[in-house]
């Protein structure tokens, strides 16, 4: 699919002032939607995965032993993070007993079926423990070091001397503290099962669920491949267009953590990061909010502003709840120009006491410099602009006029021939009109809307 990377130069009005950059997709109607395969009743990293390297690293495979898939554990690492993969059948720290499922024979061993690259030094681990009453009857250990090219069956020996009933199995490609965690290193697993008539539930790995979520083009967030957590939500009840983004406080790790958050930037080792250009010292960001807090907790709506990639400052708002839509307005003056700015929403306050279950809804949020947000100019019915950036085949106009009206969209090659020209019809408020841009050959065009002075540059690659 090609990539069209819109440069939204905003030409000058008669003022003589330049606008502010754009807050991408400003009133989050153009949204990703990811689907990612779980496997059933089996808890795994990919939690902890998304949110340090941007990748799962519990996957599918069809490299299989026995029918048509197995499950793939890889190990990440760089220079700030390292986290093994590891797959369990119940949540909770396997070492400290916490948890398990229902078992009641009393099996001898566990088999199965591997395939595994170990980067020398590194180890994958197998742990099984069971319980009875709460008790830690037993805890086993099953080690893999070195390669496996091809698949090599395992047994693995238990030491249960009592009925249990129930247990605990978990798998890692690395181990947690080990000296020799390193990146890359892999284990394909498939058909565990114990020499007893219960078998291990989903042991065999055939059975995947498929998680569906969904992301706002140009924006961020910690919602996790392989998990049921999605703490950005595309809803509609929106006051302008279709959609709105909400974001849900979530409860993590077992209740131990929460998040609700979302960024503009990107997430590096876990953190936000990032931004988009921007130079403005005086503006205000605005929008639309409704919050629900759980309790006392509160939201936040922030502009962080970075100088050569350091921050220099933050202004930002607390929220309240608020039923129906209600309008807030961040102003800033900065002591100097940034080049960069990067916008976070936060569904519960990070220094107070986050609560689950708390909702921040956000629409139609911009900076005032963004013509979309502040007065019509008086010399023009309509301002506008177009999105996203980066974007493919489609690229959407967005305006905001005074009263209907017929308008032309013109495309321009960058030495003045118009490739293409089409009728839209606006109405009154704000409207999105999608120009279709798949054709274009590669290069850059300048859109225009006759009769108005502003101008988008875009490149098709």
């Amino acid at each position: 699919m090609r990539k069209i990377y819109i440069l939204l130069l905003v030409v000058a009005t008669c003022f003589g002032s330049t606008f502010g950059q754009a807050v991408p997709n400003p009133s989050f109607e153009l949204w990703d939607v990811d689907t990612t395969e779980i496997p059933a009743t089996w808890f795994n990293s990919n939690l902890y995965a998304q949110m340090f390297f941007g990748a799962p690293n519990v996957t599918k495979s069809t490299d299989a032993h026995g029918g048509q898939y197995a499950i793939r554990l890889e190990t990440f690492a760089n220079a700030n993070d390292s986290l093994f993969a590891y797959i369990a059948n119940c949540p909770g720290d396997p070492n400290s007993g916490e948890g398990g499922v229902p078992y009641n024979q009393q099996p001898t061993a566990m088999t199965g079926w591997v395939k595994y690259n170990l980067v020398p030094g590194d180890t994958s681990i197998i742990i099984v423990l069971f319980k009875s009453g709460g008790i830690v009857l037993s805890t086993d250990y099953y080690w893999f070091t070195g390669t496996a090219n091809t698949y090599t069956s395992f047994q693995m020996p238990l030491t249960l001397s009592a009925m249990p009933d129930s247990v605990i199995i978990a798998v890692g490609s690395s181990l947690a503290d080990g000296p020799g965690l390193a990146d890359g290193s892999w284990i394909l697993l498939d058909d565990l099962a114990f020499d007893s008539p219960n078998p291990i539930p989903n042991g065999d790995f055939e059975t995947w669920s498929t998680s569906v979520r969904t992301e706002p083009i140009g924006w961020s967030s910690p919602d996790m491949y392989g998990d049921t957590v999605e703490v950005v939500t595309r809803t509609t009840d929106a006051i302008t267009g279709q959609f709105a983004a909400s974001i849900e406080t979530q409860a993590i790790f077992g209740g131990q953590d929460t998040m609700g958050y979302m960024t503009s930037g990107v997430f590096s080792g876990g953190n936000q990061a990032g931004g988009q250009p921007y130079s403005l010292t005086t503006d205000t960001l605005c929008g639309y909010y409704k919050y629900n807090g759980v309790g006392s907790d509160s939201a936040i709506i922030g502009a962080v502003f970075f100088q050569g990639g350091i921050l220099t400052n933050v202004a930002a708002i607390v929220l309240n709840d608020q039923a129906s839509y209600t309008y807030f307005e961040i102003p800033f003056q900065l002591p100097s120009a940034p080049d960069t700015v990067r916008i976070d929403l936060w569904s519960s306050h990070p220094n107070g006491n986050p609560q689950p279950g708390s909702v921040l809804i956000v629409d139609s949020l911009r900076f005032k410099s963004d013509p979309l947000a502040g007065l019509p100019n008086p010399a023009q019915s309509m301002q506008w602009t177009a999105f996203p950036n980066p974007a493919s085949d489609v690229l959407w106009i967005e305006a905001v006029a005074e009263h209907a009206e017929t308008c032309t969209l013109q495309a321009f090659s960058i030495t003045g021939q118009k490739i293409r020209e089409q009728e839209m019809q606006v109405g009154p408020g704000l409207n999105r009109i999608p120009m279709d841009i798949q054709s274009l050959p590669t290069g850059l065009y300048v859109i225009r809307i006759k009769g108005f002075a502003s101008a988008v540059k875009v490149l098709v690659e």
